[in-house]
């Protein structure tokens, strides 16, 4: 028994080869990636914005401001 390619023949006569369908493990697992570096991108500005800057503006020890 011969396999058949898996084939899907458009309107312009071009054949595009379907890739086999895989666990939705890998996309999920992108997806949890990118929210992960969007929050850890905010809690850093927040960080930064928040925290860093107004230690910055104290002034030191024995300087005027």
């Amino acid at each position: 028994m011969e396999r058949t390619p898996l084939v899907h023949y458009h309107a312009d006569g071009a054949d595009y080869r379907m890739r086999p369908v895989r666990s939705r493990g890998g996309i999920i697992a992108l997806y949890v990636l990118g929210i992960l570096e969007v929050l850890g991108l905010i809690a850093w500005q927040a960080l930064t914005v928040f925290v860093i800057q107004p230690i910055d503006a104290v002034p030191e020890a024995g300087r005027s401001a």
